[in-house]
């Protein structure tokens, strides 16, 4: 039986009720600040994302907020984005071909005039982190190449890069 490994696209695309169903999800006491409430509550969370064949696991954690509602939501987002920019044996990246078609089908509204707009907590914020992630080293880690290849200028693509510390820290290594 071949395994099927899951795409960056798929995952990135999938809503937070569907991306959850594939995680592991426990609830923790909170820790630090926040009075008697936090220290009783079990509002923290973290998401666990197991790949097919259960080796190669993303965690992520929340509890920034004292909801456990707020923090399942704030985790879903972490999840997304460190599943955008980690490089996993049991994930699919994108091929330069996949990496067009995704630009063309829901990215293109947010390359206006060489410049990448985009709220971080947009829904295609972190599908986008993983097209400039794939496309880094498709195009042999030339930032110019890859500010090319995706209509924008070089100067933006490293403002943008520059704002985000997961896209820093990966490009980095």
């Amino acid at each position: 039986m071949e395994l099927v490994f899951p795409s960056v696209v798929e995952l990135l695309l999938l809503e937070e009720t569907q991306l959850l169903k594939k995680c592991k999800i426990q609830n923790t006491i909170g820790t630090g600040k926040g009075g008697q409430k936090r220290n009783k509550t079990k509002n923290a969370v973290r998401v666990i994302f197991f790949s097919v064949n259960s080796v190669d696991s993303i965690s992520v954690t929340s509890s920034k907020y004292r909801s456990k509602q707020e923090n399942l939501t704030s985790a879903w987002r972490k999840l997304k984005i460190k599943i955008a920019v980690t490089k996993n044996s049991q994930l699919t990246r994108m091929s330069q071909q996949e990496i067009s078609l995704v630009c063309k089908q829901h990215l293109k509204s947010y390359f206006l005039d060489e410049k990448i707009k985009i709220n971080s907590k947009n829904f295609f914020y972190p599908l986008l982190l993983a097209v400039i992630f794939d496309c880094f080293f498709l195009l042999q880690k030339d930032l110019k190449k890859v500010a090319e290849f995706l209509g924008v200028t070089f100067s933006q693509l490293q403002k943008f890069i520059l704002k985000d510390k997961n896209l820093v820290e990966v490009l980095k290594n």
